[in-house]
């Protein structure tokens, strides 16, 4: 659906809350600034927070039932230390690696992966960077042909750790996602040159290359007990109608925050949105993303006064950093996991190709003359040097008489058609033509 933002104005009265309008889900996530064409080259890849590793509390068995594995714990609190897309592996058979599918309560989750069951272990959660995944990270291997564009999985899970646009390297030959097809194959833009079976391989979202560490807990989160608050965000130059480059990054705005109430060092918003209203020349942002099929902007929910991680206290994109809860570390395993509100859901790409841009209708007489009435009043516009560029004889006439000769302190710059003076036959017929127009 198309959607007209003809300036500033019109977003904040519109679609900015601060400014008494109202966010809108009805459009996508970010509309471009630009109409038509140009609009529609652009894409926004924002990359939400990196969870770290930690070793899970209490001990855990999984029973192999596939293609899923159920993982049933003792003493355990799946619900506040895991997500979906989160990699574990249990210390029995640690070079096995699963994902989290979901989580059904503290001591019961699904995950994807395994060949066998697996006695008591304890867990580890492998830290989890949209940024940057290693191949020990991934599941599965990969198998390619030479000159194919095609990738083939064996225990992949395609689907949940790749999105289009991020940069798979196999065997040190890196290649641009085209598509992901489903669980065990994807596609990418160029073909490799050597072929490829049961190997490892790595991903890297897109923009990485214009961040210099990826987003994580800010400062300002951490002093509220919050985390997981940062994002980066990159607009990128899809189809390469700006730059001519297909892919290039044309925008990145680092370690933003989703926490609504964020201030930097120098008082300024570090809220995404308002980043990227102040900043961005290409887009307006109007919806927060969908990260790994969970809304960003799901309802927040919080125990008031709580001494510990908690499964409820999880923060919706847009929530304000909460200082609630006391801050108590809890030690779990080795590692030491402060208590916190947790923004929700950490760990994923957020991708949006723009679409659907109209580049508009003739401009009529009527509507240019419009315009330069902008610059009729001296009193109010202070002027003096007004060049029409390409006018016809009715606008060029317009700007003579209505805005210069009513004005009497600029000057008008008319040219006569292009038609008139290339590729005319004759001195004689241009100096006519030129004094006819």
């Amino acid at each position: 659906t198309e959607i007209l933002i003809k300036n500033l104005d019109v977003y904040n009265n519109t679609y900015n809350t601060d400014f008494g309008g109202s966010e809108s889900a009805s459009f996508g996530y970010w509309v471009a600034r630009y109409a038509g064409d140009l609009g529609d080259s652009l894409k926004v890849s924002l990359c939400s927070a990196t969870r770290d590793r930690l070793t899970l509390t209490g001990t855990a068995t999984y029973s192999q039932s596939s293609p899923n594995v159920t993982l049933t714990g003792v003493g355990s609190k799946f619900k506040e230390e895991l997500h979906m897309g989160d990699v574990v592996s249990l210390s029995v058979s640690a070079a096995v690696k699963l994902m989290v599918l979901s989580v059904a309560s503290d001591t019961v989750c699904t995950l994807a992966g395994g060949t066998a069951a697996i006695a008591s272990s304890t867990v580890t959660r492998l830290k989890h960077s949209p940024m940057s995944e290693p191949a020990a990270n991934m599941l599965g291997t990969a198998a390619v042909t030479a000159l194919s564009k095609t990738i083939t999985g064996t225990s992949t899970q395609f689907d949940r750790q790749v999105v289009a646009g991020d940069i798979v390297t196999i065997n040190g030959e890196a290649r641009r996602v085209a598509s992901v097809t489903n669980s065990t194959q994807l596609v990418v833009n160029t073909g490799f040159n050597m072929a490829a079976s049961a190997q490892t391989y790595s991903r890297t979202w897109e923009g990485a290359g214009g961040f210099i560490a990826p987003p994580t807990t800010s400062a300002f989160a951490a002093q509220r007990s919050c985390r997981y608050d940062e994002v980066h965000v990159a607009v990128i130059d899809e189809d390469g109608n700006w730059t001519g480059n297909q892919g290039e990054v044309l925008e990145t705005f680092p370690h933003c925050s989703v926490a609504s109430d964020h201030k930097g060092d120098n008082g300024e918003s570090r809220y995404y949105k308002n980043v990227i209203l102040g900043q961005s020349r290409f887009v307006y942002w109007l919806d927060h993303p969908s990260l790994n099929g969970t809304d960003s902007a799901g309802s927040s929910s919080v125990v008031t006064g709580a001494a510990a991680v908690n499964a409820a206290n999880t923060l919706g994109w847009g929530a304000q950093a909460n200082t609630s809860i006391t801050n108590i570390a809890v030690t779990t395993g080795s590692i030491l996991e402060p208590a916190a509100h947790f923004f929700t859901p950490p760990a994923g790409i957020s991708t949006a190709s723009l679409d659907g841009g109209i580049d508009g209708t003739t401009v009529t007489n009527g509507e240019i003359q419009l315009s330069w009435d902008l610059f009729k009043s001296p009193e109010d516009e202070d002027v003096n040097l007004l060049i029409t560029g390409p006018a016809n004889v009715t606008n060029a006439k317009y700007v003579i008489q209505a805005i210069a000769e009513n004005r009497k302190d600029a000057v008008a710059f008319v040219s006569p058609q292009k038609a008139d003076v290339v590729d005319t036959s004759g001195q004689s017929a241009q100096t006519i033509n030129v004094v006819d127009y």
